[in-house]
């Protein structure tokens, strides 16, 4: 697993309906790192028209997930997302559970670890301030990164739907200073 010639994480915003990502090139310095490709996951619900049970939805949206997921996942060493969080809605609940029983089959099947951190930490990580705004991060990440959206990162992305993918560079940029990324970094 870490003698991969490439060292990309894969960093996660888990949803259901709308899934952020980022692949995440990790360089032998930090001033080498940067995002590689960003994007959002979507799923829509059935027309209820269609008399479709919502079970059979769900399991085809669980599929859509999985499948626009793993390719993502080449040469990734470990993923990283915002510690699991739980919506006050037990639908929203239930939704969230089963996007994150995607991320953690996906991790097991492909035998790297899950970095998670929680979202004030991330926050405080990405602006120094444990609660800062989506569009702080968004606008922190940008200057860090250089992030033009013309240049291939996002420009797919609907503008309402691109704090997803931001959520999930800023789980991937939380964890840079972990102890599991140090150790990526003087394997390369």
């Amino acid at each position: 697993m870490w003698r991969l010639k490439v060292k990309i994480l894969l960093g996660i915003d888990p949803g259901f309906a709308s899934l952020g990502w980022c692949r995440f090139g990790l360089g032998k310095t930090p001033d080498l790192d940067r995002p590689l490709a960003m994007g959002v996951i979507r799923t829509d619900k059935s027309n209820k028209k269609a008399n479709v049970l919502a079970s059979n939805d769900n399991h085809r949206r669980i599929c859509e997930i999985f499948k626009l997921l793993f390719p993502l996942t080449q040469d990734v060493i470990m993923f990283t997302a915002e510690s699991q969080s739980w919506p006050r809605n037990s639908a929203s609940s239930a939704k969230v559970g089963m996007a994150w029983g995607v991320i953690s089959s996906l991790t097991e099947l492909l035998s790297v670890p899950l970095l998670q951190m929680s979202p004030q930490a991330l926050k405080k990580s990405i602006c120094g301030n444990k609660s800062a705004s989506k569009q702080e991060i968004a606008d922190a990440l940008i200057a860090r990164y250089g992030i033009v959206i013309a240049d291939g990162l996002l420009k797919d992305v609907a503008p309402s739907q691109r704090e997803h993918a931001y959520d999930a560079l800023g789980s991937v940029c939380a964890t840079l200073d972990g102890e599991e990324v140090k150790l990526a970094r003087q394997m390369m």
